[in-house]
C-alpha cells in the first residue's frame, strides 16, 4: 500500500520560512501519482517548486520555478504558491491529455507500422508483452538506468518459464531451429541425391534385355 504524504505548510513565505531546509522537499498533493514539492537547501536564498510524478512504477521530478521567497512573484520564472500549484497541474495534466509518447505507444505505432508494410510482427507482439514495467514511461524521460533495469527482469522472466536468458542459448536453439527445418535424406527426390559409383555404372549400361555374348571376331 502506497504510504500517504502529510501536507506540507508551503502555501506562504512565513510558513515555508519555518521549514527545515536541506535536500529533502516538503511534498503537497496535487492529484493521482503527481505532488507539489518545495526544497530549499541552506545556502540557497530562496527555495525551487518541484513536481513529482510517479510513472511506470518510478518517480520524475521536474524543476518549476523558484519560489517567491525573496522576489516578487511574476508566473514567468519566480512562482507563489498558488502560481506553481497551477503550473503543475497544467504540466501534468498535459502528459494524460495529450498523449505524450510513451514507450507502450511507440511499440503500438511500430507494429502498425509493420503491419502496413507486410512485415512480420510476430518479435515485436512478443516484446510487447514484457514491457509492463515501462510502458508508461514518456520516451523523452526514458533512461540507461531504466532500459537495463527492465532487461534483467525479462531476463529473469527467461530464465523462469525455461527460455534461453544468455547468447550461448539463443545461438544453441537457433542452430536446433535450423537443423530441425532441414529435409531428412529420404526426402530428398531421387535425381537430386549423389549416387554412389555403382549406381552411376548401373545408370549407363544398356537394359538387360539389350546385352548379349560378343563372339571372337567383335571382340577383336
Amino acid at each position: 500500500m502506497a504510504r500517504t504524504i502529510r501536507p506540507a505548510a508551503i502555501s506562504t513565505r512565513t510558513s515555508r520560512a519555518r521549514l527545515k531546509r536541506g535536500r529533502q522537499p516538503h511534498f503537497n498533493s496535487i492529484g493521482p501519482r503527481a505532488h507539489l514539492g518545495y526544497v530549499r537547501r541552506p545556502d540557497e536564498r530562496a527555495g525551487r517548486w518541484i513536481l513529482r510524478r510517479r510513472i511506470g512504477g518510478r518517480y520524475s521530478v521536474a524543476t518549476i520555478g523558484i519560489a517567491d521567497d525573496v522576489l516578487a512573484a511574476d508566473g514567468v520564472s519566480v512562482f507563489d504558491y498558488h502560481q506553481a500549484r497551477e503550473r503543475a497541474l497544467e504540466l501534468s495534466n498535459s502528459e494524460r491529455v495529450a498523449g505524450s509518447p510513451t514507450v507502450a505507444r511507440a511499440m503500438q505505432d511500430y507494429v502498425r507500422d509493420l503491419v502496413a508494410r507486410g512485415k512480420s510482427t510476430g518479435v515485436a507482439r512478443i516484446t510487447d508483452l514484457y514491457i509492463g514495467e515501462i510502458a508508461d514511461v514518456p520516451l523523452a524521460e526514458l533512461t540507461t538506468s531504466m532500459l537495463q533495469s527492465w532487461l534483467a527482469s525479462v531476463a529473469a522472466a527467461s530464465i523462469r518459464n525455461g527460455a534461453p536468458a544468455d547468447d550461448e542459448a539463443a545461438r544453441k536453439r537457433r542452430n536446433s531451429a535450423v537443423s530441425r527445418r532441414r529435409p531428412a535424406p529420404h526426402a530428398i527426390p531421387v535425381d537430386r541425391r549423389v549416387r554412389s559409383a555403382p549406381e552411376r555404372l548401373r545408370c549407363r549400361l544398356p537394359p538387360a534385355r539389350s546385352r548379349r555374348a560378343l563372339d571372337r571376331d567383335e571382340v577383336r
